[in-house]
């Protein structure tokens, strides 16, 4: 795909398809939860425009949605790293924690190559 005159690369444009899903995700579920608690419905319309707001940097090609996205990451990698060290005393969320941490690891890898990072150089 091509966007003002650069080529985005497949795996930018897989991660920025994956947050506006998500994004929309969180917005209707925030619709659904209004009624039942307005908290919840708040911080979930809150990620689902961060989340809507890091596909589009993404998929323009802006340095603010390489950030988003690798504040996104490592928030993950910290919640799956917390659920490693409070909750993985049974082997599923022990499997899941780690496996939570390699996704994590690697999307902040990849979104650290020097080949990514000169693409969303401001």
């Amino acid at each position: 795909m091509k966007r003002s005159g650069k080529d985005v690369p497949t795996g930018i444009f897989i991660l920025a398809a994956i947050a506006f899903l998500q994004g929309f995700n969180y917005v209707l579920l925030a619709i659904i939860a209004i009624f039942h608690s307005p908290m919840t419905a708040i911080v979930r319309l809150i990620f689902g425009a961060l989340l809507i707001l890091c596909g589009s940097g993404l998929i323009k090609l802006q340095f603010q949605g390489w950030l988003l996205a690798n504040i996104g990451s490592a928030i993950y990698l910290l919640q799956a790293l917390a659920r490693i060290a409070l909750g993985g005393n049974t082997p599923e969320v022990l499997t899941a924690g780690i496996i939570d941490v390699i996704i994590a690891g690697a999307l902040l890898i990849y979104l650290n190559r020097p080949t990514i990072k000169t693409i969303f150089e401001k």
